[in-house]
């Protein structure tokens, strides 16, 4: 019997703990399709342009965007999209931007302009305020 409570305690523990959890929510999206959600949101829109076989993405996406503080700020302030700078869209959204490296993230404004860039690979803390440069340059433009 105890076993059992102590178990329904502990699972208690988990799902309570997991239902706040937040991350950078990418939508499934075309990039014109992205500027309008844009506008009509009021937002910013960030680009991850990243590539199959790219660890510093993989890193990125694993312990960067799976921050809570960070996804919440994203889900709030920002249209984010991942695209593969190798496939579909991404190969010319990459190219006319001059990405040459992985990752990039770049966000635009809902007019579609580069507004603020990122080079690499960046730990959660470094992110978010990488983030908060990108809106606030947003509201000064």
């Amino acid at each position: 019997m105890k076993k059992i409570f102590a178990f329904v305690i502990g699972l208690t523990l988990f799902a309570s703990s997991s239902a706040g959890f937040a991350e950078v929510h990418f939508k499934d999206l075309a990039f014109a399709d992205a500027l309008k959600q844009a506008k009509k949101e009021k937002k910013i829109i960030m680009v991850d342009y990243y590539t199959n076989w790219c660890g510093w993405c993989k890193r990125l996406d694993r312990d960067t965007y799976s921050s809570n503080e960070l996804g919440k700020y994203a889900d709030s302030n920002i249209v984010s999209l991942k695209l593969n700078a190798e496939a579909g869209e991404g190969i010319g959204l990459a190219q006319k931007s001059g990405i040459t490296g992985f990752p990039t993230i770049i966000f635009y404004n809902a007019d579609g302009k580069e507004i603020h860039r990122v080079v690499g690979y960046k730990p959660a803390p470094g992110f978010i305020q990488e983030m908060m440069k990108a809106v606030d340059k947003n509201t000064k433009s």
